[in-house]
């Protein structure tokens, strides 16, 4: 059995767009009876989300799951002078998978998790795109290429294989069959950006 944890914590619309496929991901844990969500963070009415609410809470699960706006060393939180976490608390991460659908964090905070014994971190090593009038369909390529790695156990770096090919798919619906649907250049190369730019650090074997 394995604790999950996500952080979700914007509001602007970009960030609620990656909350919205956090959503879909919680759902399939919920659905997994060997696992059990530790915390789902996010801001609620009037208030926002701040770096000592989430580096709290890590110790509480084995994958954390974040969705949301980040940096080549940080996670964005609303207040850019308070990263939710960034190289200098990557030890929080500790014993943690981490797994970054944001912009750019595996380019440095990746390697600082690792460095701290968080088993793996799956992120993005560049900027994450989508359609807009397709945000749904990025959504779901996310959540299908995890399924496998929630339900089945897979390694983390099967996750990662998953996560390249779906939007590799993505990008031959658009170039292909679903070109003629609204924004379907915009959506291939989003699709064909994202997989180029998916990077692993730390343990390829790790599962949940």
């Amino acid at each position: 059995m394995a604790r999950f944890g996500f952080v979700r914590p914007g509001k602007d619309p970009g960030a609620r767009t990656l909350s919205g496929w956090g959503s879909v991901v919680i759902d399939l844990v919920k659905r997994n009876r060997n696992h059990t969500i530790s915390y789902d963070l996010r801001p609620k009415l009037w208030s926002r989300l701040a770096a000592t609410d989430v580096i709290a809470r890590l110790a509480d699960s084995d994958v954390v799951l974040y969705f949301g706006h980040g940096d080549k060393g940080r996670w964005l939180g609303p207040d850019p002078l308070d990263p939710l976490l960034d190289v200098t608390n990557a030890a929080a991460s500790q014993g943690n998978i981490v797994i970054a659908i944001a912009c750019w964090t595996s380019d440095s905070l990746g390697p600082a998790c690792a460095g701290r014994r968080a088993r793996a971190y799956l992120g993005f090593s560049d900027e994450l795109a989508w359609a807009p009038t397709q945000q749904r369909r990025f959504g779901m390529a996310v959540a299908d290429a995890l399924a496998v790695f929630i339900n089945r156990g897979e390694s983390i770096d099967s996750a990662r294989e998953r996560l390249e090919q779906a939007f590799s798919d993505l990008r031959d619906s658009f170039k292909g069959p679903d070109r003629n649907q609204r924004d379907a250049n915009i959506a291939w190369l989003a699709a064909d950006w994202n997989a180029r730019h998916i990077m692993l650090h730390g343990s390829s074997v790790a599962t949940a």
